[in-house]
Order: C-alpha cells, then structure tokens, then sequence
C-alpha cells in the first residue's frame, strides 16, 4: 500500500509566472494539458486517483484537507492490478523505463499506462500561505517531465484476468539538469474511458 504524491505546476498566470522574486519555472507542457483538460476551480487542489471525474463540474477536485481521508479510502479499496518497474539512465544520456503489471482481478476494459519524472529537494523560493516569502523553501515530488504522452500508451485491452501479463518499455532523454539522487520515475496504470487511476508505482532512478 502506498501514496505517491506528485505537484504539477499549472494554471493561471499570477500562480506559475515567474520573476526576479520567484525565478524557477516548474511548469511543464504536459502539466498544463491535464489543467486544461481537468480545470479547476481554485489552488492548490488535487485529485486522488481522478475519482469522480466528468466532463462537467469540479467534484473530482478536492482541497488538500480532504487528502488523507481520500487516501485511507484508496488504500482499503480493492487491488486491481499490480505493478513493477525499473528505471536505469544510460551514459548519461537516455532514461530506460520497463514496467509490468499483473491483474488481480478480471479486468473488463482497456489499460493506458503513463510515466513521468518527478524531482525532490528542490530549493528555491516559495509564496507562503500568509503571504510571506520563504526564500529556502524545499519542494517536493515536482513534476519535471513525462516519457510518455500526456494520456500515455496503450498497456492493455478488455477482457484481463489474472494470470495475465502485461509489459512495456520506454526511453526518453535524461536532462542533465535534474540530479538523478533526487528523482523517481513514477508509471501508473488508468481506465482510458473514465481516466480513473488504477494503480501506481515510483521508483527511483538508477
């Protein structure tokens, strides 16, 4: 059982520009889809595993008080699939991910699967909640890019049953920029119909 939180930088203007007092631009292009694509209503806000999307209203969004109940609530649900996965930079250069995932129940639709990267220990300027500048702020699980699409790949299709598996692999180039100690490949599993997370899974980079 686990909680892998990731910080996706997007939204309008007077949060993610940037300036002499606030220089490091997080966002990423892929950020700013799932934003668009999600909308929201007001930030910070997060979804779990996107329950309770639609088209239409702001229900699958929730305030960051209401995480942990959302969390514990995911955690006792039921295991769909499984996952593994390892990811290796290679000379310095191109990132290889693989990923596996094993079904724990039958599974009567389709499976897309993303990966992105995520850094942490990030240190740079940060607008408190009561207006005050922390300029040693350390941020978290930010979202730095993605090795595949936005909305991923295909990992699999209606009907899976258990017994089955499923894999996949992946290269993307490593930007030298990101210190590698500090990052995680994280590779999670939807239902392209409803774009419910069914499971997730982070690794660190080797």
């Amino acid at each position: 059982s686990r909680i892998i939180g990731l910080a996706i930088h997007a939204g309008p203007g007077n949060f993610t520009n940037t300036n002499a007092d606030y220089p490091t631009d997080f966002t990423t292009p892929e950020g700013k889809t799932i934003q668009n694509f999600f909308g929201t209503n007001f930030l910070p806000v997060g979804m779990v595993n996107r329950e309770n999307w639609s088209a239409s209203g702001n229900g699958h969004w929730s305030p960051y008080t209401n995480w942990p109940t959302l969390s514990s609530e995911a955690l006792d649900s039921t295991l769909r699939i499984s996952l593994e996965a390892s990811a290796t930079v290679v000379n310095d250069t191109i990132l290889e991910v693989t990923a596996e995932g094993f079904p724990q129940t039958p599974l009567l639709h389709d499976l897309s699967i993303v990966v992105l990267i995520k850094e942490s220990n990030i240190v740079s300027p940060q607008l408190m909640d009561d207006d005050t500048r922390d300029s040693n702020y350390v941020h978290m699980n930010v979202l730095r890019d993605f090795v595949t699409d936005t909305w991923g790949t295909s990992f699999g299709v209606s009907p899976m049953i258990p017994g089955d598996e499923l894999s996949e692999s992946f290269t993307a180039t490593w930007n030298t920029s990101w210190i590698k100690a500090n990052t995680a490949a994280v590779v999670y599993v939807f239902n392209p119909t409803n774009y419910r997370i069914l499971q997730t899974i982070e690794v660190p980079i080797n």
